[in-house]
């Protein structure tokens, strides 16, 4: 049985106090979200979450997050295409797994086994991946490195990464707390579509942000 922690002191007070208002108020299931388990699994809303369930709810700011098995959450009615980034802030909480957690992008079909997305991928001991998931499987784009701009969780306490995946026509480039960290090329990859967020299994999420920028502005023009 896992129980979701109280926050700690090194959260802001307004992220605390909307915490507290959410633990004293029934939480809800963002009814527009829908989501893909990689096994069944009862939703529930309470504080209590049993091995064989998870947990999605509203808790502003953002979205609180539990899971037994993994999961991939999205809004269908989001879309993004050309020129775009997409930036979340994951705040991890104490004794995760060894899972990975992050971004999918490019995605079609997102409620399907058999859709196709592209994965941006942490993980708490500072590493990160790049991944083309569909029906043929998984192709690595970027496999496993570790880097010093991703903090790293120790297991105790709460620590928040900033993930950012800008789009551009010949590259993803990665960004964590503002640092790059990976890059990969674009060509031949779908990278219009759904998006949304990944967390693995027994992982204990807030998530305060997740925002799609469009770019306006004209790209860099390649040197020749």
């Amino acid at each position: 049985m896992r129980r979701i922690v109280q926050l700690t002191l090194a959260l802001s007070a307004a992220f605390a106090t909307a915490t507290s208002i959410g633990r004293a108020q029934e939480l809800t299931t963002p009814k527009e979200w829908r989501w893909r388990l990689d096994r069944p699994a009862t939703l529930v809303t309470g504080q209590d979450v049993p091995d064989s369930a998870w947990r999605f709810v509203g808790m502003p700011p953002g979205w609180h997050v539990t899971t037994g098995p993994g999961v991939v959450l999205f809004n269908p009615s989001e879309r993004a295409s050309g020129r775009y980034s997409l930036s979340a802030d994951f705040i991890l909480f104490p004794n995760p797994s060894d899972s990975y957690f992050g971004l999918v992008l490019g995605g079609a079909d997102l409620g399907s086994a058999a859709g196709a997305h592209l994965a941006v991928q942490l993980r708490r001991d500072g590493a990160v991946r790049v991944l083309s998931v569909g029906a043929g499987g998984e192709k690595v784009l970027a496999a496993w490195r570790m880097h010093s701009a991703i903090r790293a969780h120790q297991g105790t306490g709460t620590v928040s990464n900033r993930l950012r995946v800008a789009v551009a026509p010949d590259s993803l480039r990665i960004f964590v707390n503002d640092s790059a960290v990976v890059a990969v090329g674009s060509a031949g990859l779908a990278t219009e579509g759904q998006f949304g967020l990944q967390i693995g299994e027994k992982l204990n999420f807030h998530i305060t942000t997740l925002d799609h920028i469009r770019h306006l502005a004209p790209g860099r023009v390649p040197r020749q």
